[in-house]
C-alpha cells in the first residue's frame, strides 16, 4: 500500500501480494483484507511471500522482517526484565505459525534476543499451547503441577 499511495518505495511484495489475494489493483486489498472472512487465512500466509521477496533481496520485505523481529525482541526484553530474568537461564519460547513460514524472522529474533537475554534458550513451539495447559490440569488433578518459579 505504501508503494501504491506514494509513501514507499517501490518493491517486489507489491506484484506477491495481488497475486496471493488473486486482485488486480492494491485498491482492492482494504476491502479483501478487512471484509472478507474467509480470506483472513490468506494474510496470516503473507509471511511467507515476504520470505521469498526478503530472500532475493527485497528491501522493503528485509525491512519488516527486520522491524518485526526488533518488535518481538523488544516484548521478551521487557518480559525477562519485569520477571528479572536477565542473568537466569530460562527457555524462550517461539510461538506462532510466522516462525514456521519465515526462518529468517526466527533467526533474527534468536540472534538479537540473545544480547537483551542472553542466557535465554530460545526454541519453536512444537505443540499446541492448550496441550501444555491441558498436561498442567492432568499433573494437577495427579496431586500437583509442577510450575517454574519464575512464572
Amino acid at each position: 500500500m505504501r508503494q501504491f499511495d506514494g509513501r514507499g518505495p517501490a518493491t517486489a511484495l507489491t506484484p506477491r501480494v495481488l497475486a496471493h489475494f488473486g486482485i488486480a489493483e492494491p485498491r482492492e486489498l482494504v476491502q479483501e483484507i478487512y471484509y472478507r472472512d474467509q480470506r483472513r487465512k490468506l494474510v496470516v500466509s503473507l509471511g511467507g511471500e515476504v520470505e521469498a521477496a526478503a530472500a532475493e533481496g527485497d528491501a522493503v520485505a528485509r525491512q519488516i522482517v527486520s522491524e518485526a523481529a526488533e518488535e518481538l525482541v523488544t516484548a521478551a526484553q521487557s518480559v525477562a526484565e519485569r520477571l528479572e530474568l536477565r542473568g537466569v537461564q530460562f527457555p524462550l519460547v517461539l510461538a506462532g505459525s510466522i516462525f514456521r513460514v519465515m526462518p529468517s524472522l526466527q533467526a533474527d529474533v534468536t540472534s538479537r534476543v540473545a544480547e537483551v537475554a542472553p542466557r535465554s534458550q530460545p526454541s519453536l513451539l512444537d505443540v499446541e499451547p492448550a496441550i501444555g495447559a491441558v498436561h498442567l490440569a492432568l499433573a494437577e488433578a495427579r496431586g500437583g503441577a509442577r510450575i517454574p518459579t519464575y512464572v
